[in-house]
């Protein structure tokens, strides 16, 4: 399989060319077009001195982009498949390999097995309370993660498509206390079973709300909190508004949790 040289922000590393969706993928991050706002963040505000946790692998996109630039991470993905892509594409990139270390595994509020389901080739998209799941991993607290890593985490990436209403509730405390980055991806549109679909708008609305509660429940204790895809700075309240409530792409529903102010200049 042919290796291919890439370029974000300034950072260069390899990958493979696939024969799915990762080519194109690839083509939308070079161009610009995918999330670069993700990208902008990552490289403007971690440096080799930080440790990062990133929830969420998909297609290693963002995971081999933080492992260029911090000292530290941690990568957590229930699918195998994704995890494999991942270990391929450090191995062509060794000088990578001592700084990652990926966990095949979930972050979850107790040491146990949690269960997923989900029918595409990468198994993206992975939310809580499917049906018939076909995906068994081993669950881990966020304590954990940090005791793997030996030191403290200063960077959290969550992009789970929709799992972060599970997530971000076990780990609640844990922010409030130690209050890393967080950059977080919202897609409340993955919560609507086809049960929850088959109801009126209104009723659809008021789940939606019911779930964003436990997004701000989590939030709420950071004194900083900004549009990512513009760095506004906003309130914890603003996630109830219908651009979140509606929102199934992290393109323009993702927000970034700090606990010191950012700099105009960052913008």
């Amino acid at each position: 399989m042919a290796e291919t040289s890439v370029t974000i922000n300034g950072v260069t590393f390899n990958i493979l060319n696939q024969k799915f969706k990762s080519d194109s993928t690839w083509d939308d991050i070079v161009r610009g077009s995918w999330e670069p706002q993700t990208f902008k963040i990552i490289s403007n505000l971690l440096d080799n001195t930080d440790c990062a946790l990133e929830i969420g692998i998909d297609l290693a996109q963002t995971t081999m982009f933080t492992a260029s630039i911090v000292g530290k991470l941690i990568a957590v993905e229930p699918s195998l498949e994704s995890i494999n892509l991942a270990k391929k594409y450090f191995e062509i990139n060794r000088h990578l390999q001592n700084r990652v270390t990926l966990v095949h595994g979930a972050l979850s509020n107790k040491r146990e097995k949690v269960f997923f389901g989900k029918g595409s080739p990468l198994f993206d998209d992975i939310h809580f309370g499917v049906i018939n799941p076909n995906i068994e991993v081993e669950g881990y607290l966020i304590e954990d993660f940090e005791k793997i890593a030996g030191t403290a985490i200063t960077f959290i990436n969550m992009d789970i498509e929709g799992g972060e209403f599970i997530c971000l509730s076990a780990m609640k405390n844990y922010l409030r206390k130690k209050k890393p980055i967080l950059l977080l991806s919202l897609h409340p549109g993955f919560l609507l079973s086809e049960k929850w679909r088959n109801r009126s708008t209104f009723v659809r609305y008021v789940k939606g709300f019911i779930e964003q509660k436990k997004i701000y429940d989590a939030i709420k204790f950071y004194p900083h909190i900004y549009d990512a895809v513009n760095l506004k700075e906003i309130s914890a309240f603003s996630i109830f508004k219908m651009r979140y409530i509606r929102s199934k792409s992290a393109h323009n529903s993702q927000i970034l949790c700090t606990k010191h102010r950012i700099e105009k200049s960052f913008i």
